[in-house]
């Protein structure tokens, strides 16, 4: 290609960019998307194009995945009416007006097409393709020599803030660069199972409505899904970090399993609140795991895993049954100062060191209390109740107190689960805030040694049955999860 023949190819490119840049302003969607679409082609034609550089190829297509992402972080004043422009029938606002409902739903519809659509042409894209040789993945999930990246794979992705009322689908795909998707609302179902992600993934300070699927994927770097909330079902199972996964101070109100997953960096999940039960069994944490600070509504299973660093449990509330069974501790572990309303089950444990379930003695230190005498522990010297030794059971003011908690965070779960209104949120995310801190002080004042540690229960108070817990939850995961990698 001669010099002036090149010149002239770029202005025309030049200008077809500033013209497509253009069409994603229009009013009408139809033209919105055709501006999608002529951007779309320009990136893939950029990069089929020998004559430039890789450089100047990646340069061109950033420059357009900068725009496309920028049209996704773009508000949409109709989002935050996602729940009433769902339905069928004008609902709350729009009962008096079906017109505004008719015109403001087409509105609605169009605008997430157009961007279900971009997130779709983008992820497919970026979905990775087995390498050479390789018929199958060895571990379940995506690794770097048995994975090939897709065309658009190296490119930084930055969809912060971005408001997602429409399904987002990135199953399979391979993030070159660090991903970012901090404070993220979605409305709709969430997929980026069986992802590669060869640097950070930021996925922190978001909030999911519908069920979410980040299971059989691998994270190279740092993976932060902190101060998160989750609605639905949530789905991490089998996965790999390389580097440090946090999860802390999020909350999850449907049931979430990470079961089947490795940590080489430390993993935490401290200071979180888990409603609907989670499973951590079958996994291997080779730094520090961080369980403290927490609530556990439902079931809390960590059973056959494998600790090398420190391992601590300790200073939360399970208010159902909790299995540590048949795990492997190489560093210390901490189960004190907790509150454990129903069955526990920490029996054949492998120790390093003695498990910690009282902190001491004196008046100010923190013991574990019970609410049932069918537990199961594993080299622990124990009282004359089978708790361990300086441990004692709950009071019926303490199960009371507990009950009547547990009624008040299922009718504030509901609510934020149900309203679309911005200032509503605020207000309950307040009064989530509100109800954990005072459960963790209750907790902290009801595991206090002090001075009448003789005159504290060493019989198990009366409690609702909790033994067909197990089944209810092997029975909800089978027709809600799968452990298969897509």
């Amino acid at each position: 290609m001669t010099a002036s023949n090149k010149s002239t190819l770029n202005a025309s490119r030049q200008e077809r960019f500033l013209k497509a840049v253009e069409l994603l302003d229009s009013a009408h969607s139809y033209t919105r998307l055709g501006g999608v679409h002529a951007l779309v082609a320009l990136a893939d034609e950029y990069l089929a194009d020998k004559s430039l550089s890789a450089e100047e190829k990646h340069t061109e297509g950033q420059r357009i995945v900068d725009i496309l992402c920028a049209y996704i972080r773009s508000p949409f004043e109709l989002a935050a009416r996602y729940y009433e422009l769902t339905k069928e029938e004008p609902p709350g606002f729009y009962a008096d007006s079906p017109e505004k409902f008719s015109s403001d739903r087409a509105a609605f519809r169009e605008e997430a097409h157009i961007r279900q659509k971009l997130i779709e042409t983008i992820s497919n894209r970026m979905r990775w393709s087995l390498a050479d040789g390789v018929a199958e993945l060895p571990h379940g999930y995506p690794e770097h020599d048995c994975v090939v990246p897709g065309n658009w794979s190296e490119f930084t992705y930055d969809f912060s803030g971005s408001v997602f009322f429409y399904p987002v689908d990135f199953v399979r795909t391979f993030w070159g660069e660090t991903a970012n998707f901090a404070g993220c609302t979605y409305f709709s179902q969430v997929q980026f199972s069986g992802s590669f992600f060869a640097q950070g993934a930021l996925l922190c300070r978001s909030n999911y409505h519908e069920d979410t699927a980040f299971n059989g994927s691998y994270y190279a770097g740092d993976a932060d899904f902190s101060s998160s909330h989750y609605h639905g079902a949530n789905d991490f199972m089998g996965s790999a970090y390389g580097e440090a996964a946090s999860f802390k101070g999020s909350v999850f109100d449907g049931w979430v399993g990470f079961t089947g997953s490795s940590y080489s960096g430390s993993a935490d999940f401290s200071a979180s609140m888990y409603r609907a039960g989670c499973d951590f069994s079958s996994s291997h944490y080779r730094q520090q795991a961080i369980f403290e600070n927490s609530f556990y509504g439902g079931a809390a299973i960590f059973h056959h895993s494998v600790y090398r660093g420190n391992a601590d449990f300790g200073f939360s509330v399970y208010a159902d049954q909790s299995n540590f069974s048949g795990s492997s501790y190489r560093d210390a572990v901490r189960y004190l100062g907790s509150v454990y309303a129903q069955t526990v089950n920490a029996g054949a444990c492998d120790y390093t060191q003695e498990p910690l379930f009282v902190s001491g003695t004196n008046e100010d230190d923190a013991a574990s209390i019970f609410g049932s005498d069918q537990n199961t522990f594993a080299s622990v010297e124990a009282e004359t109740s089978g708790l361990p030794l300086g441990c004692w059971f709950m009071s019926s003011t303490e199960v009371e107190y507990l009950t009547e908690h547990e009624q008040e965070l299922s009718q504030i779960l509901e609510e934020m689960r149900q309203t679309g209104d911005a200032g509503k949120r605020k207000k309950l995310r307040g009064r989530l805030r509100n109800f954990l801190t005072d459960v963790l002080v209750w907790r902290d004042s009801a595991t206090q040694v002090g001075e009448r540690l003789a005159d504290r229960p060493m019989n198990a108070p009366d409690t609702p049955s909790f033994s067909d817990t197990e089944a209810a939850w092997d029975a909800w995961f089978r027709e809600h999860m799968s452990t298969e990698t897509p």
